[in-house]
C-alpha cells in the first residue's frame, strides 16, 4: 500500500512524466485473490485476508468438520466472527499453510495443510486439505472445505471432564423423587428433547416431559442407581452417555432397571439432555 501511495505522489510531482503501473493479468487475479487469504490469516491482518471476498460470499466447511454447524457462511463477516474468530481463540498456533495452487479459468484449487493444538484438549493435528475457491473480477465468490475431519474432530473432544455434570444430574433426579418437585429435573433436557423412557412411549414436548416425571415421583419409586457404562464424544459440545441404571421402592426391593443412551449438549455454555432412550 506504501509503494502505491508513494507512486501516486510522485505522479502528481512529475505530471507529464508521471508512469502506468501495469495492470495484473487477468489469468493471475483468481490466484492472487486465494494468496491474499493465506497471506493475511498467517500474519493475523484479517482486513488483508477479506479484503478479496465478495459481500455475496458463500463459505462452506466440510460435512463433519465441527465448524461446519454455522454452514454456509455467508458474507466476510460472518467468516470472521464465526470461524476465524474460533480457530484464533480455540487454537494454539493453527495455520493453514498452501504447498499447491491450480488455476482454471475462475476456479482455484489449493492444496495444503493444517496444524494447530486445540487448547481444550492439548491435543495436536497435523492433516492436508483441498480447498476449492470460485473467483469472479478478483473477487472471491465461493469456498469449500475438503480435509479430514475425523482428525479434526479427534483433535477438538473428550477434554472436558463431564463426571461433575453427570453426579450433578443423578442428584438432582434423586432429590426430585424424595421431594416430589421435578422443575430442576425438567432444566435437565433441552426445550426440543426427545425421551424414551421404554420401547413402547416416545415424549416430544415439554408438556409431555413433564407429565411423565410427575408420574415417576408419585410411584412408589424411592431411589436409584445409576452407572455410566461409556462417553463417547461426537464433537466439542455433544457426547453420547452410556448408562446402566436400577430403580428400589422405599423397602429396598428392585423395581426395574437397564440401560440408557443419553444424547448431551452444550446450550449456552450448560450441559442438557437432547435425547434420552431408555430399555
Amino acid at each position: 500500500m506504501r509503494t502505491w501511495i508513494s507512486g501516486l505522489v510522485c505522479s502528481l510531482l512529475l505530471a507529464g512524466c508521471a508512469t502506468v503501473a501495469p495492470q495484473q493479468d487477468e489469468a493471475d487475479q483468481p490466484k492472487s485473490a486465494v494468496e491474499t487469504v493465506y497471506e493475511g490469516f498467517a500474519a493475523g491482518d484479517i482486513a488483508l485476508a477479506t479484503s478479496t471476498m465478495s459481500p455475496d460470499l458463500v463459505w462452506n466447511e466440510a460435512e463433519g468438520n465441527p465448524y461446519s454447524d454455522l454452514n454456509p457462511y455467508q458474507g466476510p463477516e460472518a467468516v470472521v466472527n464465526g470461524l476465524f474468530v474460533r480457530l484464533a481463540t480455540e487454537w494454539d498456533a493453527f495455520t493453514a499453510t498452501p504447498t499447491k495452487y491450480v488455476v482454471e479459468d475462475d476456479r482455484v484449487i489449493v492444496f495444503g495443510r493444517y496444524t494447530g493444538t486445540y487448547k481444550a484438549t492439548g491435543r495436536s493435528m497435523d492433516v492436508p486439505f483441498v480447498h476449492a475457491y470460485t473467483v469472479r473480477d478478483g473477487k472471491i465468490m465461493a469456498f469449500q472445505q475438503y480435509t479430514d475431519t475425523e482428525a479434526h474432530t479427534a483433535a477438538m473432544v473428550g477434554g472436558e471432564d463431564v463426571s461433575v455434570v453427570l453426579q450433578a444430574r443423578t442428584e438432582t433426579i434423586l432429590r426430585a423423587i424424595k421431594t416430589n418437585d421435578t422443575s430442576e429435573v425438567l432444566k435437565l433436557f433441552t426445550d426440543e428433547a426427545v425421551y424414551s423412557p421404554d420401547s413402547e412411549t416416545l415424549l416430544t414436548t415439554q408438556n409431555e416431559l413433564a407429565a411423565y416425571w410427575e408420574a415417576v415421583v408419585n410411584s412408589p419409586a424411592a431411589d436409584g442407581v445409576p452407572e455410566v457404562v461409556d462417553i463417547e464424544w461426537l464433537a466439542p459440545d455433544a457426547f453420547v452417555e452410556l448408562q446402566r441404571y436400577e430403580v428400589f421402592d422405599a423397602d429396598g426391593a428392585r423395581m426395574f432397571g437397564g440401560y440408557a443412551s443419553l444424547l448431551w449438549q452444550k446450550v449456552d455454555g450448560v450441559w442438557r439432555i437432547a435425547l434420552d432412550v431408555s430399555n
